[in-house]
Formats: C-alpha cells, structure tokens, sequence
C-alpha cells in the first residue's frame, strides 16, 4: 500500500446497492487495492495529563468531513470489480 484517501464505494447484495464513504487503499501501481469495511474514526487525538483532550475535536472531525467531501468529486468505485487486493478491509 502506497497512500489511502475517501472515496464512495458501492457494494450490491441481491436487489439492493449501498454507497459508502470508505478508506481506499493504493498500490504502488495507483489502482485501488482495498477498502476499510469499518465505520470512520470522526476523533482520534492525544489526551493531556488531565485526560482533556490536546487537540480540538470539533476541527479534527471538520477535517475528516472535509476530505469525506472530495470523494464525491472522483468517480463510485464498485466493490465487486475496482479492487485488486482483498476487500473489505
């Protein structure tokens, strides 16, 4: 895996599809090699000595929405046939 970053995948199961908005991971290549099945993680910052958070959430998860939103600008990549490595992750 070379680099990661948000894109919408679309998974399908008999009559019904679902978009989601998942970490896609590269290969050296460039071409999508898998993606996270798990929900995305809006907070993951260091405590202070206080148990206070060191960093502010509110701009971390505005990060994280921020780059969830430039998956909409590349095109839905399709579980079934986009990915090379095992899927999902």
């Amino acid at each position: 895996m070379t680099h990661w970053n948000f894109r919408l995948v679309r998974d399908v199961a008999g009559n019904t599809a679902r978009v989601r908005v998942a970490e896609v991971f590269y290969d050296e290549a460039g071409a999508p090699w898998a993606y996270g099945h798990s929900e995305a993680v809006w907070f993951d910052g260091d405590l202070q000595g206080d148990g206070t958070d060191a960093t502010d959430p509110t701009a971390s998860v505005r990060r994280q929405l921020e780059q969830m939103l430039k998956a909409c600008d590349e095109p839905v990549l399709d579980s079934a046939t986009d990915f090379a490595g095992t899927q999902p992750s």
